[in-house]
């Protein structure tokens, strides 16, 4: 029996080869689990800044006061009469045709009609010349 030896044959099946690595979407959810908290605090503060920034941009456009003076200088005024001497009415200026040929003009959206009627105010300013008088 001195004579005798032991010989262990192990049989492996050949592993496919993989040309890139494959991560499953399990490992990947599991991953980035771990940091869940974290993106939803970063989340929240990206999305503070975002509305933040928004609410600036659009209380700073809303607030914009634009004022015209309009001086009316022709034979007649002083009665209250336009050029062609028919009664005047300053509040044609607000008229909804003048302001969609102004922002056709600017080639701007006709959307904004009704906002910029609504915003004019008209004020009679009268020089002391004609307090006078």
């Amino acid at each position: 029996m001195e004579n005798e030896k032991n010989i262990s044959l192990v049989i492996k099946q050949p592993e496919e080869e993989h040309e890139g690595v494959v991560i499953s979407f399990s490992t990947i959810f599991s991953y980035l689990r771990r940091f869940f908290l974290i993106w939803i605090i970063v989340a929240a503060i990206v999305l503070m800044f975002v509305m933040g920034g928004v609410m600036l941009i659009k209380t700073t456009v809303a607030d914009t006061k634009v004022t015209a003076l309009v001086n009316f200088d022709y034979e007649g005024i002083e009665e209250g009469l336009d050029p062609y001497g028919e009664p005047f009415d300053v509040n044609k200026i607000k008229s909804p045709s003048i302001i969609e040929a102004a922002l056709s003009d600017l080639n701007e959206s006709l959307s904004y009609v009704e906002i910029i009627r609504k915003s004019i105010t008209i004020e009679g300013v009268a020089p002391d010349e004609a307090m006078d008088k």
